[in-house]
């Protein structure tokens, strides 16, 4: 469940959110879910790659706020939301908030885990759009300029991947 909440917000929201000329992400949250939790997070993934960290942490801090009042939750929407933070910060020198976005990313990854163990059985293969999808975050984790933090960023979605 959880790769497929990844696979679908990166490669369907993030792809389509390019068109848009210009996003304002306090007006999201006026517009009754006119954007969603997922299209908050595609466009933050955009602003990360067009090097406009400033407004990937408003699309995120907008995602966050619709995540905390999503029932019910939203699978890896909170994780998604913590690693792309973290390359934001990481991007802007702000190494302690960019830990503390790491480290809240492994608390929500083990938070969404426990929820889809009760759901689900076994895990299923990794499907052409999930691995399409963590390549994609591969290469949203390469755009951060610490080595320590490029490294481990990549590395975990390595161990996420297997």
């Amino acid at each position: 469940m959880l790769k497929f909440a990844i696979a679908t917000i990166l490669l369907g929201s993030s792809l389509s959110c390019v068109a848009e000329d210009h996003f304002n992400p306090f007006e999201a949250l006026e517009e009754d879910g006119a954007h969603s939790i997922y299209e908050s997070i595609g466009l933050a993934s955009v602003c990360l790659i067009e090097g406009d960290y400033h407004g990937a942490l408003d699309n995120y801090f907008i995602a966050s706020l619709m995540a905390e009042d999503a029932v019910p939750s939203v699978p890896g929407a909170k994780f998604l939301i913590h690693f792309g933070k973290a390359i934001a910060f990481d991007n802007l020198g702000m190494r302690d908030q960019c830990m503390q976005a790491i480290g809240t990313m492994f608390v929500s990854l083990v938070a969404d885990n426990d929820d889809l163990e009760e759901e689900d059985g076994e895990d299923e293969p990794d499907t052409p759009e999930e691995i399409e999808a963590y390549e994609f975050m591969k290469n949203l984790a390469t755009l951060a300029p610490s080595q320590d933090v490029r490294e481990f960023l990549v590395s975990f979605l390595k161990e996420l991947l297997d």
